[in-house]
């Protein structure tokens, strides 16, 4: 994988850069891999891959790993090969030391079950850690996800090498969580919604079993309030979105999907053994098909 290279700019392009009016609330400019390429005018980069690139903080971006899934299958008896976790995770390697990233921020699930952590899954992320830490000595942030739930109080995150696990990370313009509100249309089991709650969610008061309170808390010390909220960027996975595209002669091509809206950027599934749910968009929203190389906007 080679790391997208930038021209130089001439002293005008950097003058008009400079110039330019900053972009209103919740609306950050989002540039996919190829666009980045020819301007740094960017908040975030789309890249391929199904990861996301913060450039003022060198920080990569991405959710729903789900560790562990295929363990999960092949314990409950089903015929599952094995493999899936560790081709992940060198995926995820390969992004870090093509971009140069010096912090991961997963926004949750990054493994699928309990059952499914096993020797072999744990082994493979402590790998996979200690291989960043030496190569880029990157920072690992892990946002709570609905499936970290079920883990049990004996997995820690400092003993797999995670820097820091919290419900949420707060830090402006940019705030990561989970689950978003808005669900473009995605219900529990990808049944149709009217667009807000979210997909298999659970009461906000029941507790994570997961253990992290040896862990600092978001950003500035406290959840953002509501106010705060609505001058933030969220950045959510969850969704597993998907797009499915059809030809005027009738051909069909699904796969896995950016998708935003006013103050919001929902992430595909990183994972390769995992699901999709197909959105439907929302008036204003965009659509980014992703592919392992190449990342495409779609006119929605």
């Amino acid at each position: 994988m080679t790391r997208p290279s930038r021209p130089k700019r001439s002293a005008a392009s950097a003058t008009r850069t400079a110039n330019q009016t900053k972009p209103a609330e919740g609306m950050l400019r989002i540039a996919t891999a190829e666009e980045y390429r020819y301007s740094d005018d960017a908040d975030i980069v789309l890249l391929p891959g199904r990861a996301a690139l913060l450039p003022a903080t060198q920080t990569l971006v991405c959710a729903d790993l789900h560790l562990g899934k295929a363990a999960t299958f092949r314990r409950a008896g089903l015929p599952v090969p094995e493999g899936s976790a560790q081709q992940d995770l060198k995926r995820l390697a390969d992004l870090i030391t093509t971009y140069e990233a010096r912090r991961l921020i997963i926004a949750g699930d990054l493994f699928h079950a309990r059952a499914g952590c096993t020797s072999r899954v744990l082994g493979e992320f402590t790998d996979f850690r200690e291989q960043i830490h030496k190569q880029s000595n990157t920072e690992v942030i892990l946002v709570l996800g609905n499936h970290e739930r079920s883990l049990g109080r004996h997995f820690i995150p400092q003993d797999l090498g995670i820097d820091q696990c919290v419900q949420e990370l707060v830090e402006p313009p940019f705030r990561f969580i989970h689950e978003p509100a808005t669900t473009f249309g995605i219900g529990t089991n990808g049944e149709a919604t009217s667009g807000r709650g979210t997909r298999g969610s659970r009461n906000k008061s029941q507790p994570s079993t997961f253990r992290h309170t040896e862990f600092a808390g978001p950003t500035g010390g406290a959840s953002a309030t509501a106010a705060t909220t609505a001058t933030l960027f969220t950045i959510a996975g969850h969704l597993h979105p998907t797009i499915s595209l059809r030809s005027p002669s009738g051909d069909r091509l699904s796969g896995r999907c950016f998708v935003a809206t006013q103050g919001l950027l929902v992430l595909p599934a990183f994972g390769s053994f995992t699901g999709g749910h197909r959105v439907n968009p929302e008036p204003k929203s965009k659509i980014w098909f992703v592919k392992d190389d190449e990342v495409i906007k779609i006119c929605t």
